[in-house]
């Protein structure tokens, strides 16, 4: 469809905002908002999950993923000219869940790359069949060698540009096919539990967009499957008298303006206890690689000593109790390549900003957005609020400008968000697909473009 009878009434509405914590207005003199295209989603199945990659920049097309109401995976391409076409390249296999959204890649070929379906549900993998084309996709099955992601039973996967047009995907999967801990720690060898430390969160690297290597080490287990990049000896319980095994690790790897890739881990440490609390992590962790994920180092320039990272190997910025910390983030840095994390603590859930300076460390600040934030090469920040409004730092997050970006009857907006990373770092503009919910509450997907025309000095 096309943006330019919508953009006068979403500028508009920027007149309807309630503070937050911001300062000021952006003025609508310096911003362009468009909605490219908008689709109804399966409301149980696409939630906008903040850990996907949903969208993405190619060259002036955009390119975007959804599921839809029919229970199909769809990819939709808005060109320059304002045509939209979209193609369905598959069906869901399995269970519907509330995590179905798709995620997309651009490789170094320029095929676009698209994952989707976890849990219960088989995940799956597709691959265009010409290079900045959305007309036909393969589909890759598991097994076939290097041209799969490396992973058992993959579970939030997310792609990332790298240097080189070079394709990374961070996922979670299973680290070991079962057996004792080799090592001591929270679960020692001779203890009764056959899935303690059984899931890792993965990193994969493709150069040449059509086969796939493991970046990280094999979990120190007895039958460990594939290399992770980060792990822990223990996990979850929902029983206080056993081992914990679950992890989340819907973790983030992007790129700053040198090249320097950020890796940024939530998960649970070793004797964590639920308490029946289902959700929430209990540590943050970062580390940072300069040779594209092979070795890695701490803020401060100290190097990890080996792999997989860990709470006690990696930087570790902060614990909570379980239920405090919430399992999504964003990573990032500013324009000296110093890492920035976003995070939510608390319930509900505050919004927080990590920043690393060499001078105080790893400083921890409130700021009005949630965990869904990016950064550009300048280091101006944009988020999405609680209530689904966009908001604006050009002074790492002392000060906010404001704008929405229309309805959004949501009532925690900022989960249902992801961006292009590499399209704000590299541009300036704005990327985003949310999902929200209209008047007669149905779930639709939106993407939207966000230009920012900065003011003469």
């Amino acid at each position: 469809m096309g943006s330019l009878k919508l953009i006068a009434r979403i500028l508009a509405s920027t007149l309807l905002y309630s503070p937050l914590h911001a300062e000021e207005l952006i003025p609508p003199e310096n911003i362009e908002v468009e909605i490219l295209h908008q689709a109804p989603v399966h409301g149980k199945g696409d939630t906008g999950s903040v850990w996907a990659s949903s969208v993405l920049a190619d060259g002036e097309a955009v390119v975007f993923g959804w599921f839809n109401p029919e229970n199909q995976y769809v990819v939709g391409k808005w060109e320059p000219n304002g045509k939209v076409q979209t193609t369905v390249i598959g069906v869901a296999d399995g269970r519907v869940h509330d995590k179905m959204s798709p995620s997309l890649g651009l490789d170094s070929r320029g095929h676009y790359h698209l994952s989707a379906g976890m849990h219960n549900g088989g995940w799956q993998y597709w691959v265009s069949d010409q290079p900045h084309s959305i007309d036909s996709f393969a589909k890759i099955t598991y097994g076939r060698g290097t041209a799969y992601p490396p992973g058992d039973k993959i579970t939030y996967p997310r792609f990332t540009t790298g240097p080189a047009g070079a394709l990374y995907l961070s996922y979670r999967t299973r680290s070991a096919s079962g057996g004792l801990l080799e090592t001591t720690g929270a679960n020692e060898p001779g203890q009764k539990s056959q899935s303690a430390g059984l899931l890792g969160g993965a990193l994969a690297k493709s150069t040449d967009g059509q086969t796939w290597e493991s970046l990280g080490a094999n979990a120190p287990m007895k039958s460990p499957l594939l290399p992770v990049l980060i792990w822990e000896s223990s996990g979850r319980s929902e029983d206080d008298g056993a081992p914990g095994w679950y992890q989340t690790f819907r973790n983030k790897a992007n790129f700053d303006a040198k090249g320097n890739l950020h890796y940024a881990g939530i998960g649970y440490g070793p004797g964590s206890r639920s308490a029946g609390v289902k959700n929430g992590a209990t540590y943050l962790i970062y580390a940072k690689s300069r040779d594209g994920g092979k070795t890695y180092e701490k803020a401060d320039g100290s190097p990890v000593p080996k792999l997989p990272l860990t709470s006690q190997s990696a930087d570790l910025l902060l614990t909570a109790e379980p239920g405090d910390l919430s399992t999504d983030l964003s990573v990032g840095a500013d324009r000296d390549g110093n890492p920035i994390i976003f995070y939510e603590k608390g319930n509900p859930g505050e919004g927080f900003m990590a920043r690393w300076t060499a001078t105080k460390g790893w400083v921890h600040q409130p700021v009005p957005v949630g965990e869904a934030a990016v950064i550009d090469s300048q280091g101006r920040i944009t988020g999405i609020s609680k209530d689904g409004s966009l908001l604006r730092s050009t002074d790492l997050g002392e000060t906010w400008q404001v704008a929405t970006i229309g309805e959004d009857t949501y009532t925690s907006a900022s989960d249902r968000v992801n961006f292009d990373p590499a399209q704000a770092l590299h541009s300036g503009q704005i990327l985003l697909r949310r999902i929200v919910r209209d008047t007669e509450g149905q779930s639709l997907m939106q993407v939207i473009r966000v230009t920012f025309k900065e003011p003469a000095d």
